[in-house]
């Protein structure tokens, strides 16, 4: 019976340091996001910009090259 109160007790104690590993996880997410929202503006002002003006790639070419790399993946 000690056993199995032992291997309870660990295993609670497993649980508490994930939860507390998530939680820094997310705070330190939030503070970067902060930092990455200009940087996004200016990609999608680009990714606008070229496609006005006729850049990228056609979505037939995509799903081409897409089965040309990789045969095994079924594309819808």
């Amino acid at each position: 019976m000690e056993n199995f109160e032992k291997k309870n007790s660990k295993k609670e104690d497993v649980i508490k340091v994930v939860a507390s590993q998530t939680a820094y996880n997310s705070n330190s997410t939030f503070e970067n996001n902060k930092q990455i929202v200009p940087v996004l503006e200016q990609l999608l002002d680009k990714a606008l910009q070229e496609a006005e003006n006729g850049e990228g790639i056609p979505h037939e070419e995509v799903l081409k090259r897409l089965k040309e790399n990789y045969p095994f993946i079924e594309i819808n």
